[in-house]
């Protein structure tokens, strides 16, 4: 057994987590060059800006930022 950090969201392996729906994260797991407000999808392999229609699934908010030099950009979550 090992403590979790009470400093940061730890969980064990199987244990219940909190879901976001609404509010914002930074993330470099998009797909393409996203621009500030542009929508935010989810695809059926990478979560974030799909060109490709096709593979574009359904929209979970939109982009606060394009990306940074570092690869990051900031996305706004908005889940029915």
């Amino acid at each position: 057994r090992t403590p979790l950090n009470v400093y940061k969201d730890e969980v064990q392996k199987g244990g219940k987590v909190t879901v976001l729906r609404k509010g914002w994260v930074v993330t470099n797991a998009v797909d393409g060059a996203p621009v500030a407000g542009s929508g935010a999808y989810v695809s059926t392999t990478v979560a974030g800006n799909v060109t490709d229609a096709s593979d574009q699934g359904a929209k979970i908010g939109t982009f606060v930022s394009g990306v940074d030099a570092d690869g990051y950009c900031k996305v706004e979550v908005n889940l029915p």
